[in-house]
């Protein structure tokens, strides 16, 4: 509710004298036009997060169809319970429908990130995004894989294994924002993991202001999470540094 309530506390101020008939919500998106500055969130886990309702396949059409058809970006996560075969097979579907595409991976170790970002890399997605927070999720040590907090140098490292724009998430204070940006990342998610890493932290609304001005002049993207569900909501992150 914090994630909520905090971008609901943000007012509005109204505009009335201007030109724009049409407003037009188009962005480019690292050398791709989308229609809104909108992209769906890296989601995966059917078997564990939805019941096995849905096959890969399914759940693939569904997230990137709709959101093709909308306009802008789908997406897919590498999920921290799926097999490497699980993620092949989305990025497989992706391919073949050829969907326009961001991929999220987890911060496991070096050479299990770098092998994903090759099989993504060939599938011919827009991004890539590593959500660093993830690492804190006690959850992550039951499913019998390894993932890691990264250094700086780590950072580095990731930046250059691949060709495309890489964005970092999880991402809550300026400090960790500029060591990103100076690791090389084409951008950063604000995002607390929707509170169910550290349950003690703020709202993504409230750190985002200070996030951005950090960032000010440097030329990244950033994109945040938590509590948006109307096109207010995006218009106040928007306007809050997005």
């Amino acid at each position: 509710s914090d994630l909520y309530d905090s971008l609901a506390a943000v007012q509005l101020n109204s505009r009335v004298v201007h030109s724009v008939h049409v407003p037009d919500t188009s962005i480019d998106f690292f050398g791709t036009k989308i229609s809104m500055p909108v992209i769906a969130a890296p989601t995966g886990g059917t078997t564990y997060n939805m019941g096995g309702k849905l096959t890969e396949e399914e759940f693939v059409n569904a997230i990137c169809g709709g959101c093709n058809k909308a306009g802008t970006l789908g997406a897919v996560a590498d999920g921290i319970g799926d097999p490497l075969l699980v993620y092949e097979k989305r990025l497989q579907t992706l391919k073949e429908h050829g969907y326009k595409a961001i991929v999220g991976l987890k911060p496991r170790l070096q050479k299990d990130i770098i092998e994903r970002m090759r099989l993504a890399e060939e599938a011919g997605i827009i991004a890539l995004t590593i959500d660093l927070d993830s690492a804190g999720r006690a959850a992550r040590a039951t499913k019998g894989q390894t993932v890691e907090p990264k250094t700086f140098e780590q950072l580095k490292e990731l930046v250059k294994a691949s060709k495309l724009p890489l964005l970092f998430k999880g991402i809550m204070t300026p400090d960790e924002a500029e060591l990103c940006i100076n690791a090389g990342a084409a951008g950063i998610v604000v995002s607390n993991h929707g509170g169910r890493v550290l349950d003690q932290c703020p709202a993504t609304a409230e750190v985002l202001p200070e996030i951005a001005e950090a960032l000010k002049g440097s030329g990244v993207k950033i994109l945040v999470d938590g509590g948006i569900r109307t096109g207010v909501d995006v218009f106040k992150a928007l306007a809050l540094g997005a």
